[in-house]
């Protein structure tokens, strides 16, 4: 993939997780790079095409343009650094990092930017794409967690001199973007033997040398044995969470926002804490410090096997992968109604349908958990949902929610589909079958935790079921979420193998 990087060289930025994400595309994909700081910049060039040219003098055009944008001190807007992006081929990306300085000061303004002129927005935080739920610009969000380069955030094997480091904006001194970090700090400093190390921020001035940016900052959570930082009351995965974790210490930290996803496990690979009570996790854990070793293991290793800066380099390849495909069905964003959507398609790719999977390996259209699914799609715009059989993954609340957030994106009379699991068919076929057909009394029990019998044989780890219905379960909480019209029927996608006698699915179609 050709890729063409359009902003101010940022490897001396106090931030290292900006130009550790531009490092995987240069290493991964031989991306060029225009701007200043960064060879061959030719600052009298002033606009997209003139650096396409500059940028690839044999002729040939990039697939993706990542390009820098700035919000001049006191407007209201956003710019580009040069003219012309319109005029230039391929997709066009940029990185949305603070996303706040938009939602609360010009997001209609940002969206009328963004629509004739970026195709994908590159989210370090998924709280982001929730504030444009609905709008013309929703799918093209893309949450890309912070990622770091291995060769200056790693195991750099000092002695762990301290038991504890905390070292982040707001903790010296009050900040109200992190409001708990400075009552952290105090509790940690008043703590009677602890070898704590703390110092004040570096500031935000491009300083390379400052012994606590980039290896410096490494190599000093690393001579901790356990490392503090907090997501801000807005709950972000910032990029010291996965620093600290790739510097080889145990991270203490609170739960953000999409931490499932990112994959921390708290007590495994890393230590949820609070303010109220980081006093006693810190005695319990420094009490115990083969489980500390542990816990730094699984979390260097997370960090390592997921979020290198080349991990999210490969992401990128599959989010512009999706990007053409969805170009090429739906060449205007939104499509064409009706809209149609079939949410976990896995490999079902049904033409007519918006496609929706959370699994990048599938064949949708747009790459998401379906609990996300209405903020890319405004109130009464769909006419039709299909979901086909994925309901049992949610949780009992997550679905109720679910089924409201459906009721919202449906027109008046449009239809919800459901093929799932009948409990009381499958209760059943186990009952039936028990002491005689241990095949059929098989097939009975695992659709109470959705493990295939292939996947039993090869001992994988499969997705559990988190809830079963019954008809009259659905049908209560459909009703419930604004669906009066609810009928129950055979399955027609789900359909029973050759020779299975008792099925046990069924097909709910609900109106709204």
């Amino acid at each position: 993939m050709r890729i063409l990087i359009v902003g101010v060289n940022l490897s001396d930025y106090l931030a290292k997780c900006h130009e550790a994400f531009r490092t995987g595309l240069r290493t991964m994909f031989g991306a060029r790079c225009f701007g200043r700081g960064y060879p061959n910049f030719d600052p009298t060039l002033r606009r997209y095409p003139e650096i396409v040219r500059h940028c690839f003098p044999d002729g040939t055009e990039p697939d993706l343009i990542l390009t820098d944008w700035d919000i001049p001190p006191g407007n209201k807007e956003a710019t580009l650094p040069y003219d012309g992006i319109g005029d230039t081929p391929g997709l066009k990306a940029m990185v949305f990092g603070d996303y706040w300085q938009v939602t609360e000061n010009f997001q209609e303004a940002f969206i009328k930017f963004i629509e004739p002129r970026v195709d994908l927005l590159l989210c370090y935080f998924p709280q982001a794409g929730s504030y444009f739920s609905g709008t013309s610009i929703a799918s093209r969000f893309h949450t890309m967690f912070s990622s770091f380069d291995p060769t200056i955030f790693n195991d750099h094997h000092q002695t762990q001199q301290y038991d504890v480091g905390f070292l982040a904006a707001g903790s010296q001194s009050p900040d109200p973007f992190y409001p708990e970090r400075h009552r952290i700090h105090q509790k940690l400093q008043a703590m009677s033997g602890l070898r704590y190390f703390s110092a004040p921020h570096p500031g935000w001035q491009r300083r390379q040398e400052h012994p606590l940016v980039g290896i410096g900052f490494s190599r000093a959570i690393n001579s901790c044995r356990m490392f503090v930082t907090t997501g801000s009351h807005r709950r972000h995965l910032h990029a010291k969470y996965v620093e600290a974790l790739a510097s080889h210490t145990v991270l203490l930290a609170d739960a953000p926002e999409s931490a499932e996803r990112f994959g921390l496990r708290d007590g495994h690979n890393y230590i949820q804490c609070n303010e109220h009570d980081i006093v006693d996790k810190v005695h319990y854990y420094l009490d115990r410090p083969e489980l500390c070793n542990a816990i730094a293991d699984a979390g260097y290793q997370l960090a390592i096997s997921r979020h290198t800066c080349f991990h999210r380099a490969a992401e990128l390849l599959d989010i512009v992968a999706r990007a053409r495909r969805q170009r090429q069905r739906y060449p205007s964003w939104p499509p064409a109604e009706p809209l149609r959507l079939h949410l976990g398609c896995g490999q079902d790719y049904w033409p007519g349908y918006i496609n929706i999977d959370s699994d990048p390996a599938s064949k949708a259209d747009i790459v998401c958990d379906m609990r996300e699914v209405s903020r890319y799609f405004a109130a009464q715009s769909v006419q039709e949902i299909a979901v086909i059989p994925a309901l049992n993954y949610l949780r009992l609340w997550e679905a109720q929610q679910l089924f409201c957030d459906f009721a919202r994106i449906l027109r008046p009379a449009g239809r919800l589909i459901i093929e799932t699991v009948d409990v009381e068919k499958a209760a059943e076929k186990v009952t039936l079958s028990a002491g005689n057909r241990f095949d059929d009394y098989l097939e009975g029990i695992r659709n109470f935790h959705a493990f295939g019998l292939d996947t039993i044989q090869r001992r994988e780890s499969y997705l559990p079921n988190h809830m079963s219905w019954s008809r009259d379960h659905l049908t209560k909480e459909l009703n419930v979420a604004g669906f009066k019209i609810v009928h129950i029927m055979e399955p027609q996608v789900h359909v029973p193998p050759p020779g299975v006698l008792r099925w046990r699915d069924m097909r709910v179609e609900a109106i709204r």
